[in-house]
């Protein structure tokens, strides 16, 4: 678990970003049990629905769960206490796996709190392990995927080469590792371990050609594209829709001459960055065998659209960003990349540009 778990703590009515809005909130059946047995699921059966796998789940009002209450507090919790909470609401930021008697709990990017101690902490993020009884319920994960795992971590925090290229060096990485074939997968793992195989891989990018009259026009296609087809939430409110109507009055050529002034304002959140994709590699790099190298590419796409946002926010804020900036976008991102499933973000992802987003060189492009 990550070293700040136990600190955590849910800032409730003071969050700036509540996550009892603009999300499904999926309601158990033992939940539902109790909330017919207390009369709620009658009381209020206007504020349940029925999706098509016959789950139970709150039916939003005004984008809000029905339950939140004016001050920001659930009103289920003011009136029965937390132990009628839906698994959903009881465990979020939290997400929880089992291994070999050891219990992995991690903490959602999704959460603005979560962001906070993420900015908080000096890199390395560092982690760590308890000894659990075997009987508990999660999903059992193999040594070797978690070897992959925390050898990609290793990789996020080598501070010797540029954020950029840690992460395209990871997604290099990913597409080489095959978790089925044991012998393989632990060739590479030993190669990308390696410093000196490292540096000649740094050295080899730093030498390949990004103008940027094409990064930035090919990024502002998929940050407008990524904007028109996701669902309209709190950040997008707040920070997508002014960039969207700031940017329509600006010249790309501008964009383009401000790119380098930005990044070196950029270099400066680098350690919070940092954090926040070893944060995302920590729990979603054991999150379905198969899966790996497309989560890499998620989280590729992902950071590029952040840094994107931002520098648009930066252009428009006269050259300025806080902290809130910083932390609302990624966290606007993470809510709706991370809280998707796989396929589903793939395939908002392909509809933008046929697939070829997930093509090496535009993803160099993208996060160089």
């Amino acid at each position: 678990m990550p070293i700040f778990y136990d600190d955590f703590k849910c800032s409730a009515d003071k969050c700036t970003y509540t996550c009892c809005k603009d999300w499904d909130i999926l309601v158990d059946k033992n939940t539902y049990q109790k909330y017919e047995e207390l009369g709620l699921a009658v009381r209020h059966q206007e504020y349940f629905m029925e999706d098509n796998q016959g789950n139970k789940k709150m039916k939003l009002l005004n984008g809000n769960c029905p339950f939140l209450s004016e001050q920001g507090l659930c009103k289920l919790v003011i009136e029965y206490g937390e132990n009628i909470l839906c698994h959903t609401c009881e465990t979020f930021p939290q997400q929880t796996f089992v291994r070999k008697g050891v219990l992995e709990l991690g903490l959602s990017n999704a959460c603005p709190e979560v962001l906070r101690y993420l900015n908080s902490i000096k890199p390395p993020l560092s982690f760590l392990e308890d000894e659990v009884d075997m009987n508990l319920d999660g999903t059992i994960i193999s040594e070797l995927v978690i070897r992959y795992r925390d050898s990609a971590i290793d990789i996020l925090q080598l501070q010797e080469f540029p954020l950029w290229a840690r992460l395209y060096i990871l997604y290099m990485y990913s597409k080489r590792i095959n978790v089925k074939n044991e012998v393989e997968t632990n060739y590479y793992i030993e190669q990308y371990t390696t410093m000196e195989y490292l540096n000649e891989t740094y050295q080899q990018l730093i030498k390949l050609d990004n103008p940027l009259d094409y990064k930035i026009p090919a990024t502002f296609e998929l940050f407008f594209g990524f904007s028109s087809k996701v669902s309209r939430d709190i950040g997008d409110i707040r920070y997508i829709v002014p960039i969207l109507e700031y940017v329509s009055n600006v010249e790309m050529d501008v964009l383009v001459e401000s790119w380098e002034c930005f990044e070196e304002y950029f270099r400066y959140s680098y350690n919070y960055f940092e954090n926040f994709c070893v944060n995302y590699v920590f729990v979603k790099g054991i999150q379905g065998e198969n899966e790996l190298k497309e989560r890499i590419e998620i989280l590729l796409l992902e950071i590029s659209l952040i840094r994107f946002a931002l520098f648009l926010q930066w252009h428009k804020n006269a050259h300025r960003l806080n902290e809130e900036d910083i932390m609302g976008i990624s966290c606007y991102y993470a809510r709706i990349i991370e809280h998707r499933s796989l396929q589903q973000i793939i395939k908002i992802i392909e509809e933008i540009g046929d697939g070829e987003w997930f093509q090496p060189g535009n993803l160099f492009t993208l996060i160089r």
